[in-house]
């Protein structure tokens, strides 16, 4: 057991060396293989390389070659190749089968050590594509899935860049996690290989260094880098004038937006006219009702007024009639008054005692002349009689006091109720007048009050308000509609963004198929070029003149060579196997595939082969990309979609917003008219209240004006109840007084005459006169009476009938007084209401005059611009839906306005760039955007539009056809650029690595190697890269493309690209391709010192000149150790290789080569057909291959015999029941003086 932290086990072989069997071989140690030619060791040491990584293909050779692999090693389901390996002391496995279909190998790593039940069920081998991992993993071990050669490589060196494999590196590569074993396999293989000459050394370091084997070279032609370049520059030309494009499509959804808008305006329009007229007829019929309304009102005031006049007439008449009736009554009292009937209806009452007068007079008279008593006596009766009458008619006199007072208190009274009847009434009615004054004042101050608040407050019209708020949850759901819409567009774009990726990268597929679909093409033509050459070529005279020109000339001759007719070939009979005086080894050279028939028939078949599966791969391309393309269709109506409506909702909101805008500064005018109107109605309503006031006041001053002529009349009548009172008292009080002093004068008279007669005693002629006359006096005051009293009794009846009425006649007059200034009054207030009325009516009717004359010229206005408008067909939703607040003229006006510059504007801009675009399209003739353009010149050239006739093209190429040009210039561009980026790339890589290859190959090759006649080897290695001619215009071109690379997007590479191309196409020449062979590039010098003599070779003839063939061999694995510890460095890492022939070395130098190998930590594996035992003494495992590969292991018998057989182990091996030994070993004698070898066989067939 190997103390490495990283070394191969053994290898097993289940079901894949030998059918059946189960074959094992021990890698722990140095291994020799042996056994007769052709018994299958080199079959077996081919499998050591695959555990490093190397393609399985390349261990195939000769005719090996021309089978896969897996049919020579994996031929089954069951066929396992089992690498056992130690990591740090856990054993792992590295497994090898086929695939499903058999036809490429697979890998898989499992954490264990090999079991044999990990891959057998009981007699059965478990499937390696439908049981194995199951199986394993059933058993708690670890088996990953099945891995590619690349996979494999990359874990089994610790080389991996993929994130998910670096796990499994950690898990299973072959060396710890800070080294890497990268090429190893490459160098494991060339030991194998056993290079021969310096150029299969070259081939090594080639190998090692880079990927790519052989040959790097471009194939292209100048022509066709002219013809990308003429493309290229017409492409760049018309796509320069994308932004154009851009703004084209926008100028024309500018236009077709505008077109939409003005649609919609004129929709909105025709709903405005249908809304104007109908409310043009609305204001007219309400301009008709109003007039109606102000005739009816007219007539109504008429009809008061003259209600009114007449009642007012009748009353003027029943004043002219009261005032007649108080007047005449008035005349007759004055009349009497001045007939003094009061005196002479008192005279009337005196009539008894003018009587009794008279006959006291004519008794005195009697008396004076006839009787005798005695004077004394006679004038005291005559006194006394005369006080008697006097006092009784004082009394009769003062009995007219009283009813004087009665009827004066009466009258009185009924004075006062009448009057305060009449002030009650007119109090009464002021009252309630001044109530409603005053309650219609408290509705004026309140009605100001309230317009104050609307002044200061001013509110718009509800149903606006309504509007605006309705229009603001519209704004609002426009603006979350917008917000989806933009989300919407967003993902469409993202989801276009996704299609148009998938379609870029499956048209860029496409493109590479097609590539390669061409490439293929050409060279299934060379090769039937090849196949049926014409006559007169040199590969007909060839074929037809020297049979056996594959073995020489064959090997040779190019392909190019072989198909030229200038030659004018001759048969030579020459000495062969020559080369203008070089001879040449031609057996070691194999002949290439154009030199054999069978081989071209092969090429033939295999290129039609790979061309239908290409063609296949292209159907199937070209399905997926129309269907990528379908995608992005989809993907690009869902995007324009979205983005119509992102638009639509943009504008709907836009519209809505202008709508919205057009309500708030209707609703500031609003409130302005609210404001103005409450301004001008409290401008009426004060000028009203200030009326009211006045009327108030004048109502108050007419009331005390009435109160005071009330009182006053009161009074007066009042007044003419006392001084009737008073005269008629006076004429009581005179009446008396006169009474009084006829008494007294009588009385003195009486006693006078008492003392003249007294005195003379006898009868007095002036007495008897006075008498006389008296007596005349009073017949006549009596006649007079009585004549009165026909007057006097009228004048009674008059005074009790009459006169009693006046107050009644003069409160009748003052009510009827009154009642005129009310009905005046009250015709004064139908006249000021109806002055009021018509004002505001005449103010009303003003304004729906101007709302008429408003609305008519906005209607005419409406009806011009539809006129105007008739370029485009109305929104039909628009023209019959309800007509809203906020389309306004005005604002509809604007949208036109500004729609119809932005149409003009759109449509010039079309009308511009389309011509600036089609100059661009025919600049270059014979490019596809010229095809493209003469496609459509004759459908178009009778259309004529301003350009926009072209916009569908245009859209066309700039949308999907300028793709395909686009794409066969990336196709090309990144074919011809990869071409040259990738040769570049490779030389300069390779420069590089061959470089730092050679500086650590001479840190790590063993200068102490010490053989017979060799020691101190050193090698050089440098290139001749740099002295090709083409290299810094590949070098330029180079960076050029990596630029545009590196730019990760899908423009063309720039016009310092197209100038490098144009540079390299000038290194063609006439060339048809430009080759740079790696191997070529290789210089190779070794440095050593034979028997004490420095040497340097150069080449292998030079290795040949300085020792046998076996040290020549030394020297390469000496280098090859240096290949391998540059790999490895200082990693714990028990490296495998295996070497087909060692018999050529002698024993010491063998022993000396083991040494070096046991330093170098490498474990060889050798075959050779012999048994040597002085060889095989050196290794720790030996083994034969038998008949029928049956593997047995070799046992010396000597003194080593059981320490060998101690670390020896058997390799498990299948043999059938006829072919193995009963007893499982046998002899075999060598030459004498050899030890004896017996042979072990172990078989497990399953």
């Amino acid at each position: 057991m190997r103390t490495d932290d990283f070394h191969l086990e053994r290898i097993i072989l289940i079901d894949s060396y030998r059918k059946g069997d189960i074959g094992e071989v021990r890698l722990d140690g140095h291994v020799n293989v042996n056994g007769i030619n052709a018994a299958g060791k080199t079959t077996l040491l081919r499998t050591i390389p695959l555990f490093y990584g190397e393609a399985a293909a390349r261990m195939l050779k000769g005719e090996q070659g021309k089978k896969a692999f897996t049919d020579h090693y994996l031929p089954r389901s069951t066929s396992y190749i089992v690498f056992e390996y130690a990591r740090r002391g856990q054993l792992c496995m590295a497994v090898l089968h086929s695939n499903v279909t058999g036809e490429s190998v697979q890998y898989r790593f499992i954490a264990a050590g090999y079991r044999r039940a990990l891959f057998v069920i009981g007699q059965s081998i478990v499937e390696s594509n439908t049981q194995l991992i199951r199986h394993v993993e059933k058993q708690g071990i670890q088996c990953t899935r099945a891995l590619t050669r690349g996979e494999y490589r990359s874990i089994i060196q610790n080389d991996v860049e993929r994130r998910e494999l670096r796990s499994l590196a950690g898990q299973f590569a072959f060396t710890g996690s800070g080294s890497r074993l990268s090429h190893v396999d490459r160098i494991v293989t060339g030991m194998f290989v056993r290079a021969a000459t310096f150029r299969d050394l070259r081939a090594i370091i080639v190998s090692s260094i880079a990927q790519d084997e052989g040959q790097l070279e471009i194939r292209a032609q100048r022509d066709q880098m002219d013809v990308w370049i003429h493309d290229h520059d017409a492409y760049v030309d018309v796509m320069n004038e994308a932004g154009r494009v851009a703004g084209l499509a926008e100028a024309s959804k500018t236009r077709e937006s505008a077109i939409a808008s003005l649609s919609l305006t004129k929709g909105h329009l025709m709903a405005l006219e249908r809304a104007s007229s109908t409310q043009l007829q609305a204001v007219k019929e309400g301009l008709n009702a109003l007039e109606e309304q102000v005739a009816t009102d007219r007539a109504q005031v008429a009809q008061k007024s003259a209600e009114t006049r007449g009642r007012l007439s009748a009353q003027d008449e029943a004043l002219k009639q009261a005032r007649a009736q108080l007047e005449r009554l008035d005349a007759q009292a004055k009349r009497y008054q001045d007939e003094r009937l009061e005196t002479r209806a008192q005279d009337q009452e005196r009539l008894p005692s003018v009587q009794s007068e008279l006959e006291l007079q004519e008794k005195s008279l009697a008396a004076l002349l006839g009787s005798q008593r005695s004077v004394t006596e006679e004038y005291e009766r005559l006194e006394l009689l005369a006080d008697q009458r006097n006092k009784a008619k004082i009394a009769d006199i003062e009995k007219g006091r009283a009813p004087i007072y009665e009827e004066i208190d009466r009258l009185k009274a009924e004075c006062e109720a009448h009057y305060q009847g009449l002030e009650s009434a007119l109090r009464h009615e002021h009252e309630g007048a001044l109530r409603e004054a005053n309650e219609e004042a408290k509705g004026y101050a309140e009605r100001i009050g309230w317009l104050n608040g609307r002044i200061n407050d001013a509110q718009a019209s509800p149903e606006l308000v309504m509007q605006k708020e309705a229009k603001d949850d519209e704004c609002e759901k426009a603006r979350s509609t917008l917000e989806a819409a933009r989300k919407g567009r967003e993902d469409a774009q993202r989801a276009r963004l996704a299609a148009k990726t998938r379609f870029d990268e499956a048209d860029r597929h496409l493109g590479r198929i097609h590539a390669r679909l061409q490439e293929q093409k050409g060279a299934l033509q060379a090769a039937m070029q090849v196949g049926d050459a014409a006559p007169g070529t040199l590969i007909h005279f060839l074929r037809s003149q020297v049979p056996d020109w594959r073995e020489n000339i064959g090997k040779l001759a190019s392909r190019e060579l072989l198909l030229r007719t200038d030659l004018v070939p001759e048969v030579d009979e020459a000495q062969k196997q020559n080369l203008y005086g070089v001879r040449l080894r031609l057996d070691r050279i194999e002949a290439p595939w154009h030199a054999h028939e069978e081989t071209i028939e092969a090429r033939i078949a295999q290129f039609k082969s790979d061309i239908d599966a290409e063609h296949a791969r292209h159907a199937a391309q070209e399905s997926a990309l129309g269907q990528a393309r379908a995608a992005l269709d989809a993907a690009d109506k869902a995007e324009e979609d979205a983005l119509r409506t992102y638009q639509g909702a943009d504008e709907r909101l836009g519209r809505l917003s202008g709508e919205q805008q057009s309500l708030k500064r209707q609703l500031e005018e609003s409130r302005t008219r609210a404001k103005k109107q409450a301004e001008e109605e409290r401008r009426d309503v004060a000028a009203q209240q200030k009326a009211l006031e006045l009327e108030i006041k004048q109502m108050l001053a007419a009331f005390d004006r009435t109160l005071r002529e009330n009182t006053t009349a009161r009074q007066q009548a009042l007044k003419a109840l006392e001084g009737t009172k008073k005269d008629k008292l006076a004429a009581i009080v005179a009446a008396i007084a006169k009474e009084q002093t006829a008494l007294a004068a009588q009385l003195d008279g009486l006693k006078t005459e008492r003392h003249r007669s007294l005195a003379a005693k006898g009868i007095d002629p002036q007495t008897l006169s006075r008498l006389e006359t008296e007596i005349a006096t009073l017949h006549a005051t009596i006649e007079q009476i009585r004549k009165d009293g026909p007057a006097i009794a009228q004048y009674h009846v008059w005074l009790q009938s009459q006169w009693p009425q006046r107050p009644a006649y003069v409160a009748q007059v003052e009510t009827i007084e009154t009642e005129v200034r009310r009905l005046k009054d009250e015709l004064a207030r139908i006249q000021a209401d109806a002055e009021r009325r018509n004002a505001a009516f005449m103010k009303e009717l003003d304004a729906l005059e101007k709302q008429e004359h408003r609305i008519d010229g906005e209607l005419s206005g409406v009806r011009l611009r539809i006129e105007r408008l008739a370029f485009v067909r109305e929104d039909a939703d628009a023209a019959q839906a309800a007509h809203e607040a906020a389309h306004t003229l005005a604002y509809l006006d604007e949208l036109k306005r500004t729609n119809e510059s932005a149409k003009l504007d759109a449509e010039k801009k079309i009308e511009d760039d389309v011509g600036v675009i089609l100059r661009a399209f025919t600049k270059h003739r014979g490019t596809a955007p010229d095809r493209f353009y003469e496609s459509y010149r004759s459908d178009l050239a009778t259309q004529s539009k301003g350009g926009r006739e072209w916009l569908p093209a245009i859209q066309e190429w700039f949308g999907s056809r300028h793709l395909e040009a686009r794409r066969v210039l990336r196709d090309g561009a990144s074919l011809l650029g990869q071409t040259v980026d990738e040769f570049y790339g490779a030389l300069s890589t390779f420069k590089n690595r061959t470089q730092s290859f050679s500086r650590e190959l001479q840190t790590c090759i063993d200068s102490s190697a010490d053989f017979e006649k060799i020691t101190n080897v050193q090698a050089r290695i440098q290139t001749t890269v740099d002295t090709l001619n083409y290299w810094p215009s590949i070098r330029a071109l180079s960076e050029e493309f990596r630029l545009w690379v590196e730019r990760q997007d899908d423009d063309l590479p720039h016009q310092e690209f197209c100038q490098a191309l144009r540079r390299v196409s000038q290194c063609f020449e006439r060339e048809s391709t430009l080759s740079a062979d790696l191997v070529d590039l290789i210089q190779l010098e070794i440095d050593l010192v034979e028997n004490g003599r420095h040497v340097t070779v150069r080449d292998e003839k030079t290795l040949e000149h300085v020792s046998s063939n076996g040290i020549s061999y030394l020297i390469l694995i000496v280098l090859f150790l240096g290949f391998l510890q540059r790999v490895r460095k200082d990693a714990p890492v028990q490296v495998v290789c295996a070497v087909d022939e060692l018999k050529n070395l002698d024993l010491a130098n063998t022993e000396r080569l083991f040494n070096l190998l046991d330093r170098h930590r490498v474990t060889l594996i050798s075959a050779f057909p012999d048994a040597d035992p002085e060889v095989l003494r050196l290794f720790a495992h030996r083994y034969t291959i038998l008949e029928e590969r049956r593997i047995a292991s070799v046992v010396l018998d000597d003194d080593m015999e059981a320490e060998l057989a101690h670390e020896d182990r058997s390799l498990e091996t299948s043999q059938s029941p006829q072919a193995a030994d009963p007893q499982g070993s046998s002899k075999l004698e060598n030459n004498p003086g050899c030890a004896t070898i017996t042979l072990e066989e172990d078989a497990d067939h399953v």
